[in-house]
This record gives C-alpha cells, structure tokens and sequence, in this order.
C-alpha cells in the first residue's frame, strides 16, 4: 500500500515541480526544480516498481503483467523499469549537485 502512495505523491510532485521549473524567472532556481522534477519523475518509476514487486501486477495504462500469468515478462519488465527509474534518479542528482 506504502508504495502505490508513494507512486502517486511522485507524479504530483512530479507536475508541482514542473510548474513551478516553468513560471521561475532565476537561472538557478530554474535549475533546482528541474533536479527535482527529474527525481519526481524517477521516484515515480522506483516506487512503481516496489509495487509491482509487493503485489505482482504491473499496471501500464491499459494492460496489467501479472506475475502469475507471464513471469518472464513481468520480470523483464520490472527489471527495465527499475534501471531505468534509477538511472534518472542519478541523474536528476547529478544535476542538482554537479550542474548547479
């Protein structure tokens, strides 16, 4: 349940940080929410991936990998998802640390 709330809380930040990214007027400012709205966006993937782990379905618009029914795929999948979340999530950290 922890990380289906945590997934959403994500995606709100997600678009919370964009908007503010887009109506700020100061470079560094400009840049610090753009770290952050890549660390919303990878946290979203990570936790969604957390999920899918605990429940064993993976929800993607309109189709559902359920474990139980292709497990070679739902893994595949997990795994693709999971690299990739965390491969933006360093790298919104290395914007915000190394870029700024």
């Amino acid at each position: 349940m922890l990380p289906k709330i945590l997934t959403w809380l994500c995606a709100g930040l997600f678009i919370v940080f964009g908007i503010v990214m887009a109506l700020s007027d100061d470079a560094a400012q400009r840049a610090l929410f753009m770290g952050l709205t890549i660390l919303a966006l990878g946290g979203f993937t990570v936790f969604m991936v957390l999920d899918a782990a605990a429940t064993g379905e993976l929800r993607l618009r309109h189709a559902v990998v359920r474990r139980a029914d292709r497990p070679v795929l739902f893994r595949a999948a997990v795994l693709l998802f999971a690299v990739t979340g965390l491969a933006v999530v360093g790298f919104g950290l290395w914007l915000m640390f190394f870029k700024l």
